[in-house]
C-alpha cells in the first residue's frame, strides 16, 4: 500500500465564488445537455456522460471514483462522489479539508476496525484522520462532501 498517497481536496476550493467541483459539475451538465428540472436521475439524458466526463484519477490501487454531477445543497456547496472498491483495496491513512459524509450502498469497507456493511454509514469531520479497505466482495461507496 502507497502510505504516500494524499487526497485531492482541490473541488471544495472557491473559485469566483462557487466551489470548483460544483463548477465542473455544472460544465458537465451543459455540454451534456442535462436538463436542470425539479428531478434529475442518472438515466435522464446527458447524464452518464456527464458522470464519464467527472472521473476522477488521483486514488489508490483498486478504486474507481466519479463525482456525481449535480450540486448539493441549498446553497449548492456540497459535492456527491461514488467509488467502487476492488476486494481487498486499501486507502492509507489520511484526513479531508472539508467534512464528509460516507454510505455504503454494496459490499462492505473496513474503517478503525469497524466493518460498515450496505446501509451503513459514517462522518468524518474536516482534518480527522482514517483509513479504509473494500471487504471482501468489494465495495460501492456513496459520500458527500461539504
Amino acid at each position: 500500500m502507497n502510505t504516500t498517497w494524499r487526497p485531492d481536496d482541490s473541488f471544495i476550493d472557491s473559485e469566483g465564488g462557487e466551489l470548483k467541483g460544483v463548477k465542473r459539475a455544472r460544465a458537465a451538465q451543459e455540454k451534456h445537455n442535462v436538463e436542470q428540472g425539479g428531478v434529475i436521475t442518472s438515466r435522464d439524458s446527458g447524464v452518464r456522460q456527464a458522470t464519464d466526463e467527472l472521473i476522477r484519477t488521483h486514488l489508490p490501487a483498486g478504486f474507481k471514483q466519479w463525482q456525481v454531477p449535480i450540486a448539493l445543497g441549498p446553497n449548492q456547496d456540497a459535492v456527491a462522489f461514488v467509488t467502487e472498491g476492488e476486494p481487498g483495496a486499501a486507502i492509507p491513512m489520511h484526513a479531508h479539508r472539508c467534512d464528509l459524509f460516507r454510505v455504503v450502498v454494496s459490499g462492505s469497507i473496513t474503517t478503525g476496525g469497524k466493518e460498515l456493511h450496505p446501509g451503513d454509514w459514517m462522518y468524518v469531520r474536516a482534518g480527522s484522520e482514517y483509513d479504509l479497505i473494500s471487504g471482501p466482495n468489494g465495495c460501492h461507496v456513496l459520500h458527500i462532501y461539504w
